[in-house]
């Protein structure tokens, strides 16, 4: 079963994160249809966003704890820019996965992306 890891830097797309975190899922869903199930670990790091980004990500996590699909938040204390939070969410990629994909905040995933 191949292991994915999505790896998303967040600064004040609270209005967008949800609809990103779901359309991963929604490809996930899709993976296992079409041809085998997937599981991803979405890594998001939220780079001490000034609006409603943490209550969003969280509201996204509890929707689906139940399921394979695992959202892990890590909120900095500090702004530092896309790149060292992505580089520090590559640190935190777990063993077993085998693919990494790195999308932007707003971004939607295709659904047959995986």
């Amino acid at each position: 079963m191949p292991h994915v890891a999505i790896l998303v830097a967040n600064y004040n797309y609270g209005n967008y994160i949800e609809e990103t975190i779901a359309s991963v899922h929604k490809a996930q869903e899709m993976a296992a249809q079409l041809c085998e199930q997937v599981n991803i670990c979405m890594l998001v790091g939220d780079d001490k966003s000034t609006d409603n980004s943490l209550e969003a990500i969280g509201n996204a996590k509890k929707r689906y704890q139940n399921s394979n699909f695992q959202v892990k938040v890590f909120a900095f204390s500090e702004n530092r820019k896309p790149n060292a939070v992505i580089t520090d969410l590559v640190h935190n990629i777990p063993d077993n996965c085998t693919h990494t994909v790195i999308l932007d905040a707003d971004d939607r995933l295709k659904e047959t992306a995986i």
